[in-house]
């Protein structure tokens, strides 16, 4: 399943002027993330997966997210992907 979502908040932390950020995630059907691509609005670009899943900026969500808080974001595969693409192109 994929999901976009607008989180309207800093990160809280030393990166917290980079702004608001558009999450795109990749979970199965438990809510575990496989993947996840974070474009904040100062234009920096996240992206983490099994093979990647940590940097000095963050790292891939831990543990399931509860689905029902998803439900009105779901998206298609192709939109992912498309934002999985252009991510390996722009990260930070």
């Amino acid at each position: 399943m994929y999901f976009k979502r607008f989180w309207d908040e800093g990160r809280g932390d030393e990166f917290d002027d980079w702004g608001p950020s558009w999450w795109y995630l990749e979970m199965d059907s438990q809510g575990d993330t496989s993947r996840v691509v974070q474009r904040y609005a100062g234009g920096q670009v996240l992206r983490y997966d099994e093979k990647h899943w940590n940097d000095s900026y963050g790292e891939l969500p831990d543990g399931g997210a509860d689905l029902a808080e998803f439900a009105g974001y779901e998206i298609a595969a192709e939109e992912f992907e498309a934002a999985w693409a252009l991510s390996a192109l722009n990260r930070t």
